[in-house]
């Protein structure tokens, strides 16, 4: 056994292949990260999800992309490509680029040319930090006349019940 090696220290895990890696080779100037994501990988411009990148052998391979809601119908005009991940059902926001399309490599080549071009059509914050960033940047909601009505009797009325004892 060689010398300053702990023999009960975890054996390191073995790098898992990345899939479609021109994705991350055409955007790296961007300074991406990467997570594990559903047993695949997802692709962040800081907080915002663009990609996940998909291989496991069935019809929802490929390169996935997240957009809001709002966005779809552009983005289906500039990506025909895009169609409906069918592990997903009727979830809204997420579409696939799918690897067994023969024009696979180039429209994800168009959809990373988007990115670098800044258009923010495609990622999103998960709700998680949308919940959060909202909470931090909405004003606090009025209070309606009546509630404001109610809150200023609601000492009087506890003032008579102490009266009452």
């Amino acid at each position: 056994m060689p010398r300053g090696v702990d023999p009960f220290a975890p054996a390191p895990r073995p790098r898992r292949e990345v899939p479609y890696e021109f994705v991350l080779e055409r955007l790296e100037r961007l300074g991406l990260t990467t997570k594990p994501m559903f047993g695949s990988l997802g692709v962040y411009l800081e907080e915002r999800v663009l990609f996940i990148l998909r291989r496991k052998g069935d019809v929802d391979d490929g390169v996935w992309l997240a957009f809001e809601p709002e966005h779809e119908p552009a983005l289906k005009a500039l990506l025909p490509g895009l169609s409906k991940i069918e592990r997903l059902g009727n979830v809204r926001a997420w579409r696939k680029l799918a690897a067994n399309s023969p024009s696979f490599e180039d429209d994800v080549l168009r959809a990373c040319a988007l990115v670098l071009a800044g258009d923010t059509r495609i990622g999103k914050l998960p709700d998680r930090l949308k919940k959060r960033k909202g909470a931090l940047t909405s004003s606090p909601k009025p209070v309606r006349a009546s509630k404001a009505r109610a809150q200023r009797k609601a000492p009087a009325r506890a003032t008579k019940a102490k009266r009452a004892r």
